[in-house]
């Protein structure tokens, strides 16, 4: 126990680097508006010190909400990253599986939509539009989507902050809204983007489980005996900071960053802080299946979704002395507020254990 050990966290998938979408290559820069006051120093500060400069108040330049009242928190259903599948199966039984690209802000079918910033309109298709704004194109440019309304714009028009822009279809009760970054989408949750976002409640960390043989096993008041190539998966969840109205009032979000330490019975670290999961600035481009573990479910209608991380992928415990050992983790939401849980974790690489 004289070395920190080295386990196999889950593997952290890449972010997003490529273009949000080709057309923004091949389109005449001319005639395009100033970037807005707000949003150049925001991409200033990017530019000038990197992403972590979001956290800085001197480079925090908010924009409101796309629905009235403008200045007002409105509920959200879903979140960058969440997990969305076809016909909203469980990932184990989904043949299309993807993460998600924005965040879903409540509102009544026919509300009126309205951009957070002004710009050049570009029409996605009959029910979505970008918003793009930039001061010297093909670099440095904001683009803002709405998705799911019915638009009253038209393509290449220019628009002006908080002007309509259409209204939300039938049968969907909120807009997809997204942020990217010289095509890149970011987190539209993050300091320095919608605004006012309060969050009342921290991450809550149900349970720990050991996945082997294609089932879970769930740790009671025993603690979970690991030996071997074995994973570990963790069912995590954040409170939504407003729930939204029926059939969606039990939705929840996932947390934005998932990380574990492993110390042993006198407290030392044998395995330092390993992150899993950060959701914070990117959308991530990896199979779904790389961070979300069986069992997964999206929000449904009337009933929550159900979030498992992988935690731990196949650890090798033989390089770990036998005994007993803390697994701490830990979950934060996206302006930072986390919640610690601590697993009592038995190690025993004996060739005659038994597992129980």
């Amino acid at each position: 126990m004289g070395e920190v050990i080295s386990l196999q966290p889950a593997e952290s998938p890449l972010r997003s680097e490529g273009p949000l979408d080709k057309r923004f290559q091949d389109a005449n820069p001319r005639n395009y508006q100033k970037l807005p006051e707000a949003a150049a120093r925001k991409l200033a500060c990017i530019l000038s010190v990197g992403a972590i400069a979001l956290t800085s108040p001197s480079c925090i330049q908010a924009y409101g909400w796309p629905v009235k009242p403008f200045n007002r928190q409105h509920p959200i259903r879903g979140a960058l990253d969440d997990p969305r599948t076809n016909n909203r199966r469980p990932i184990d039984n989904a043949r299309f599986r993807s993460f998600h690209f924005g965040v879903d802000v409540v509102a009544p079918d026919g509300a009126a939509v309205y951009a957070v910033e002004g710009g050049e309109i570009y029409v996605d298709s009959p029910t979505a539009i970008d918003v793009v704004t930039q001061p010297d194109f093909p670099k440095n440019y904001l683009t803002f989507g709405y998705w799911h309304i019915r638009p009253v714009v038209h393509d290449r028009e220019f628009v002006a902050k908080h002007q309509l822009l259409g209204y939300i279809l039938k049968g969907y009760e909120h807009v997809h809204f997204t942020e990217a970054i010289d095509g890149h989408y970011v987190n539209p949750l993050e300091s320095g983007g919608l605004t006012p976002y309060r969050i009342y409640a921290k991450p809550v960390i149900k349970s720990l489980m050991l996945w082997q043989h294609g089932k879970y096993s769930y740790l009671g008041k025993n603690p979970l005996i690991l030996r071997g190539r074995d994973s570990l998966v963790v069912n995590t969840f954040d409170p939504t900071p407003i729930a939204p109205p029926p059939p969606w009032n039990n939705a929840i979000l996932t947390p934005s960053v998932i990380s574990w330490r492993l110390t042993n019975s006198s407290g030392r670290t044998v395995v330092p802080e390993q992150t899993v999961v950060d959701f914070r600035d990117r959308l991530y481009t990896e199979p779904l299946t790389k961070v979300y573990a069986p069992h997964t479910d999206q929000n449904q209608p009337g009933r929550p979704g159900n979030y498992n991380f992988w935690l731990i992928r196949e650890s090798d415990t033989i390089r770990l002395a036998n005994g007993d050992y803390d697994l701490e983790v830990t979950a934060t939401d996206i302006r930072g507020n986390n919640s610690m849980r601590s697993f009592e974790i038995d190690i025993d690489n004996s060739k005659s254990m038994m597992r129980k």
